[in-house]
């Protein structure tokens, strides 16, 4: 096109429909499976914050708080809708330094693919076996540039992030070949989903269950679970 829209200011929500549209599309043959744009709550992030929650017995029943809200997650719809993976957004790419990256890469996303992954668990019942199988994949989208992200847990108890280089979408149709890594993520993302789905239970899963029921003779070393995110200090109003 001209002029080259990649050289023009343009909202984020041109670049979401023009650009980044093969995430958007790629889990269409996938039933009940989407990709949920535009600021919505994440489901894990929901669950999280409101675990805690009880009958008003002594004190008031605490409201209920929503879940932090993102610009992007691949969500299964079903008797219980769940949160796979997770994506922020900008409307231009500031430089790897930009305020916008550092928060996203570095405290916002990673909170969120944290939730994933201990929602997830939970439905695997903190199998060691499963558990270090999980790959939840988080996506950056500033402009026309992707940084990808993956957060896993290969020792079963200790969480790994990781975040891949930057690479930009280019007029020239013939300097795409990197799309190609972004459909490798989205073959993580299924590949997590089969993990967790399989519904055969392993001798870890039995072995687990003894694990609990005997916890209090345990140490704390040998209960390998992975712990929820701390909330995010409140300023004083």
């Amino acid at each position: 096109m001209h002029p080259n829209p990649f050289t023009l200011e343009l909202p984020e929500a041109w670049y979401r429909v023009n650009v980044w549209r093969t995430i958007d599309i790629a889990f269409s043959d996938i039933p009940y499976t989407f990709f949920i744009g535009g600021e919505k709550s994440g489901l894990a992030s929901n669950e999280r914050k409101n675990r805690y929650r009880t009958l008003a017995n002594v004190n008031p029943i605490q409201r209920k708080v929503i879940g932090k809200k993102g610009d992007g997650y691949v969500r299964v719809f079903g008797s219980i809708p769940t949160d796979w993976a997770a994506s922020e957004a900008g409307s231009k790419w500031e430089g790897n330094h930009g305020t916008k990256l550092i928060k996203e890469c570095g405290m916002s996303l990673p909170r969120t693919l944290k939730d994933i992954l201990v929602n997830l668990a939970y439905k695997i019942k903190f199998s060691e076996d499963k558990l270090r199988k999980l790959n939840i994949v988080g996506f950056i989208h500033s402009g026309a540039v992707l940084i990808r992200t993956n957060l896993d847990c290969p020792a079963g108890y200790v969480c790994r992030y990781t975040r891949g280089e930057a690479f930009e979408v280019h007029a020239n149709v013939n300097k795409f070949s990197e799309s190609l890594d972004v459909l490798i993520e989205i073959l993580q993302i299924l590949q997590t989903m089969k993990v967790v789905d399989s519904g055969a239970a392993s001798e870890q899963e039995h072995h687990n269950i003894t694990r609990w029921k005997r916890q209090n003779k345990l140490k704390r070393s040998d209960v390998a679970t992975i712990p929820d995110c701390h909330p995010t200090p409140k300023k004083k109003r």
